[in-house]
């Protein structure tokens, strides 16, 4: 990971401060939580590639307002603001949770970089609101999905999946996306997305502010339980790009369990590549 023989360490807390309720009452309520990620690297190496001298240190932290709320039973709201900060330019990224650490694939209207050199920058990582009616859920604005079934390799995964190497979790980057889930029985559910793709800008490095129709993500996925097992399958496009895949998780036996998915992706280039990633887990 790093050039030349070097020593560092890592030190890294998280905080999750008091919420204050703003409104509650039997109709209407709101909730806000401060969420504090200060985080402290120590460094010695003879290279000067990552850091600024062979002894550095450099400090930051991602800090977070959470806030959700409600009216009735049947409408809900959740936004999560964030900020990033580091005390030097460090070339090694370190804020986004998703697979590279790349930007997740989102309107650019919602950040703004207050210091480009500290690579600070405050974004708005959610903001939607749920709609509930019987057994139908409505969600529009910028949320997580995740389709992962698996855990370190979620290909089926396709809206700023976590990479392997993260294993701090609580927070998915949010994608601008409308979702429709419709329960179909006990068991059995449909779900629809819309994810709205953008394209790169090199010059600001960073999405565009406005959607690209072509890069539209179109899924619709079915779960059901058969056999004591879930099954998943999804199709649509992504991204533009022809998909069809399949999940399945449970236990094949007592002690013995199962996590499997995969799909296969017809890229723009009329190029075929398969995609599958499968993981068992044994629990004893």
């Amino acid at each position: 990971l790093f050039p030349g023989n070097i020593c560092y360490g890592f030190y890294e807390v998280e905080k999750n401060l008091q919420s204050t309720t703003w409104l509650e009452d039997k109709e209407l309520s709101a909730e806000v939580i401060l969420f504090a990620r200060p985080f402290l690297w120590l460094a010695r190496s003879p290279s000067t590639q990552t850091f600024d001298s062979e002894t550095d240190h450099v400090g930051g932290g991602v800090f977070r307002l959470l806030g959700d709320g409600n009216v009735g039973n049947q409408f809900d709201w959740h936004f999560n603001l964030a900020t990033a900060y580091v005390s030097d330019e460090f070339d090694f990224p370190v804020f986004f949770n998703n697979a590279n650490n790349q930007q997740p694939e989102r309107s650019a209207l919602l950040t703004k970089t207050v210091n480009a050199e500290k690579q600070q920058d405050v974004f708005i990582d959610q903001l939607y609101s749920r709609y509930t009616i019987n057994d139908s859920d409505i969600l529009l604005g910028r949320q997580a999905i995740s389709l992962a079934t698996t855990l370190y390799f979620t290909p089926n995964d396709f809206f700023a999946p976590f990479g392997a190497q993260t294993f701090f979790r609580d927070f998915k980057a949010g994608v601008d996306a409308f979702r429709f889930e419709q329960a179909l029985g006990n068991l059995t559910q449909l779900s629809f997305f819309y994810v709205f793709g953008y394209e790169w800008d090199f010059l600001s490095g960073q999405y565009e502010d406005h959607p690209d129709s072509n890069r539209a993500s179109k899924l619709v996925q079915v779960s059901s339980v058969i056999f004591d097992l879930e099954w998943k399958l999804l199709g649509g496009r992504v991204f533009g790009d022809p998909v069809i895949g399949a999940a399945l998780q449970g236990e094949l036996f007592p002690g013995l369990g199962i996590r499997a998915e995969g799909h296969h992706r017809r890229p723009g280039n009329s190029i075929n590549y398969l995609s599958v990633y499968a993981q068992d887990s044994a629990h004893l």
